[in-house]
């Protein structure tokens, strides 16, 4: 509309009002949207639960991560579920620390959503905290998930499984542990698997530590001095201890 009447300023003054209330609801800052979760979850009244809630479907994986981690410290009554769901966020990072907020919970469901996490999630940082936190859950499907994970390409998710598995069931998975222990490219993940031979009270393991101490000492003469000898201490611990558990299980035979 035009004409010598017409003023303009009303509807220009309208839509900045409105522009204004768009950028406080969808654009602000997601630091102060961090901080407003923090704000609330100090005064936890229904009402304040109830908007923490509404910054789960934050656009801002922080935010999302941030109440999400808020509500289940607080033990709100569907704690787990508001876990589970964020294990399915499209952000890796927001997986992750799902993954690490359900160790907490010891059911079936968490045991089996970890699981599947571990196995097909196509980050290695989410299946390296599904394994660690699935190994605190513990039962049947964790130590199968554990054994099924010590080939995972990335050597730090090998690794944790190796630890997992030490923990909850080291006689499982032997003859894994012996090749681990042999063929590993990561010593890390070789020290692990000889600690877990060391607890399995498996007599066949004995040779496959006995062959690795006699190859740490040999590369001891070649190699990065400190570095190997922790690796041979490591090594000689493991096979110590493997000896007292046979020795334990000969003593309770008679």
């Amino acid at each position: 509309r035009v004409g010598p009447l017409y003023d303009p300023r009303p509807r220009i003054a309208a839509v900045m009002v409105c522009l204004a209330v768009f950028s406080l609801g969808c654009g602000a800052d997601p630091r102060e949207r961090v901080s407003n979760i923090y704000e609330l979850k100090m005064d936890p009244t229904p009402a304040n639960v109830e908007a923490l809630r509404g910054y789960l479907d934050d656009e801002d994986l922080q935010v999302r991560v941030t109440a999400m981690y808020q509500l289940v410290e607080l033990g709100v009554p569907d704690a787990q579920q508001l876990a589970l769901e964020s294990l399915d966020d499209p952000e890796g990072f927001v997986r992750m620390m799902a993954a690490q907020q359900l160790r907490s919970f010891s059911s079936p469901e968490v045991a089996r959503r970890l699981a599947d996490r571990v196995i097909e999630d196509e980050e290695s940082r989410v299946r390296r905290l599904a394994a660690e936190s699935v190994a605190e859950v513990g039962g049947d499907v964790a130590i199968e998930v554990l054994g099924r994970c010590l080939t995972d390409p990335i050597a730090e998710v090998r690794k944790m499984c190796v630890e997992g598995l030490a923990r909850l069931a080291p006689a499982a998975e032997v003859e894994t542990m012996v090749r681990l222990l042999s063929e590993d490219p990561e010593w890390e993940v070789r020290v692990q698997a000889a600690r877990a031979l060391g607890l399995s009270g498996d007599r066949s393991a004995m040779s496959a530590l006995e062959a690795a101490i006699a190859t740490a000492k040999g590369d001891l003469e070649t190699g990065p001095a400190d570095l190997l000898q922790a690796h041979l201490d490591a090594l000689t611990q493991a096979n110590q201890q493997l000896t007292a558990r046979l020795y334990e299980q000969t003593g309770q035979e008679q």
